[in-house]
């Protein structure tokens, strides 16, 4: 009889539905299988995008180190002052794929120009003739500007234009 009153009775299944919703939270809190496989699948995408970015500034590094190697062998070949189409030929067998063919273009943009200069009073030069005496008895001095570029595409960094740029002097 009078003792219903103090029993907890559900009114509605929407009542029961909570409870056993409650108690299943519950016991997956207290569960702590595939906490790691949860946390892997978090961290995956985020790991990869890093591996992935590396891995392009790697190549990018790699192929700016392949253009200054380039230049460089080009610039030690013109510092003998052989004419621009020998110090071009230089440049661009060292900046050829290993192997390549001797007619092959290189993977990148080159360009060599050779030109003559007298030295002005703020220490840069003026470019004049090859032929002219920048004073009584000096003559112009000779350089070589070496200049190789291309565009890099990553894996996940857009086309990336890559330049270089060295000048010689030659006397």
């Amino acid at each position: 009889g009078c003792a219903d009153h103090d029993r907890i009775v559900p009114q509605a299944f929407g009542d029961t539905a909570m409870m056993a919703a409650l108690d299943f939270a519950g016991r997956l809190r207290r569960d702590g299988r595939g906490t790691s496989t949860v946390e892997f699948a978090l961290l995956t995408p985020a790991l990869l995008f890093l591996f992935l970015a590396m891995l392009d500034i790697g190549m990018a590094a790699g192929e700016q180190m392949s253009m200054d190697r380039a230049l460089k062998v080009a610039s030690h070949a013109a510092m003998s002052d052989p004419g621009e189409s020998r110090v071009m030929d230089v440049l661009r067998k060292s900046a050829a794929k290993p192997g390549a063919a001797p007619d092959e273009i290189p993977p990148m943009s080159v360009a060599v120009s050779r030109y003559c200069g007298c030295p002005i009073p703020d220490g840069d030069l003026e470019r004049t003739s090859c032929d002219v005496m920048c004073n009584e008895t000096t003559p112009a001095t000779a350089l070589y500007e070496i200049r190789a570029s291309k565009r890099f595409d990553g894996v996940l960094i857009p086309a990336v234009p890559l330049r270089s740029t060295t000048t010689v002097h030659v006397r």
